[in-house]
């Protein structure tokens, strides 16, 4: 199978054939689920049912604690009978339905995965309500999707909270696959005591940009990056005069924590460019570099990239001069 888009043309693995199904659970039809009151019977079936993430759920998304707390079954029922968390609920039926096109979604990305990576495990799959609270959980062999953040970008909650246009925009269904086959990504490879300066980090982010690419391969670079069309036109029409910069203020080995996060971090916009930029150019960036790598590196594996840490190299060996 081929896939072409922009400049991408890939020959991707068969996975018509694949073995690979992943095991749902909608955890969020338990808690809150749709009835608001809790008993100790209710928590402790909760915790037979979902041994393993339900003490992950409360302890660390809605920080409760667990059982040793004296009044667990009292947080646990005011989670579950809250305004809010019940509106959540609600809304989350109305926009997400029964799930049926993420399920499909994130089905194809790992079989993609396991093709890729054979020895890498494939997660059981949790969709649960986080009182808008963290968007995705890893832990081990569990991925983790809190639906209410993936609302669309208008909701009022989203508004009332102050948030930033910038992080409203990810927050629609549209960009759940993405954000969780990227946080997914990040815990399989996490970033090595190497990714301490701009370059390193730089290639770190575009590698797992360039990842995206394979096992969400429908979707357009914009989308996974989460760019508007014009700051991705901006990005190409600026490529040259980004890359000038980081070299004639000798910043690709800068290892400020501060500076790197204003090149690979969210945000408005790149401070040190225009306002029309996009934030995180410098992951942009990486990914370019990351392209020309490979395509002067045909033999090399998705794996063998993922696992080479060597930044300084793979610029070298990229040719990249933009």
């Amino acid at each position: 199978m081929f896939v072409s888009c922009g400049e991408k043309s890939k020959e991707l693995p068969d996975i018509s054939n694949s073995t690979v199904e992943l095991k749902y659970y909608n955890f969020y039809k338990d808690f809150p689920g749709e009835n608001p009151t809790v008993s100790p019977d209710t928590v402790l079936a909760l915790f037979k049912k979902y041994p393993v993430f339900f003490n992950l759920f409360n302890r660390y998304v809605i920080a409760i604690g667990g059982p040793e707390n004296k009044d667990f079954t009292v947080l646990t029922q005011a989670f579950c009978s809250d305004h809010m968390i019940r509106d959540l609920y609600n809304q989350c039926i109305d926009v997400h339905g029964d799930l049926a096109g993420l399920k499909m979604q994130m089905n194809t990305a790992f079989k993609y995965y396991h093709e890729y990576f054979p020895t890498h495990p494939v997660p059981e799959v949790y969709f649960y309500i986080s009182g808008l609270n963290q968007s995705v959980v890893i832990d081990s062999q569990l991925l983790a999707i809190g639906i209410d953040k993936f609302l669309g970008s208008n909701n009022k909650y989203y508004q009332q909270l102050g948030l930033p246009q910038y992080q409203r925009k990810r927050m629609i269904p549209e960009m759940m696959t993405v954000d969780a086959m990227m946080a997914w990504a990040e815990s399989e490879f996490p970033a090595s005591d190497s990714s301490d300066n701009i370059l390193n980090s730089m290639i770190y982010y575009g590698k797992l940009q360039y990842m995206l690419e394979y096992v969400l391969p429908e979707m357009s670079d914009s989308v996974l990056f989460s760019f508007s069309s014009q700051q991705w036109d901006w990005c190409e029409k600026n490529e040259k005069k980004m890359w000038t910069w980081f070299i004639e203020n000798k910043m690709l080995f800068e290892s400020n924590p501060m500076e790197i996060r204003r090149f690979t971090a969210d945000g408005p916009f790149t401070t040190q460019f225009s306002k029309d930029s996009p934030a995180r150019t410098g992951v942009w960036l990486g990914w370019r570099i990351i392209h020309k790598y490979m395509s002067k590196n045909s033999k090399i594996t998705l794996q063998e990239l993922m696992e080479n840490e060597d930044g300084q190299k793979i610029l070298r060996d990229s040719g990249y001069n933009p």
